[in-house]
């Protein structure tokens, strides 16, 4: 029996056009099992909902934080690291989910 190829992209990509993956520098995200060097497969979407990763742009840099809703029902971004749970973000746009 001849051993079959594994293609991650069967897996991993819904849609190749609108996917990409980036490699993650820093450890603002690791108490979610994000670390730096790990690398993030996202695909761009018009839209996302409280409680999913987005990669947001923020003072012109590129991050991937968890989207959370505020009291007023506007979108911050969270770190999940413990150092860093007071820092939140609501000036930010994204490029992908």
């Amino acid at each position: 029996m001849q051993a079959q190829p594994f293609f991650f992209n069967d897996f991993l990509v819904k849609n190749p056009a609108t996917t990409a993956i980036i490699p993650i520098k820093g450890d603002s995200m690791i108490d979610a099992g994000i670390y730096d060097g790990d690398l993030a497969v996202i695909e761009r979407q018009s839209s996302a909902r409280a409680g999913k990763f987005v990669v947001a742009q923020v003072d012109g840099e590129f991050t991937l934080k968890e989207l959370i809703k505020t009291e007023g029902g506007v979108g911050d971004l969270k770190w999940l690291k413990e150092k860093y749970f007071a820092n939140y973000k609501t000036r930010f746009s994204w490029p992908g989910v």
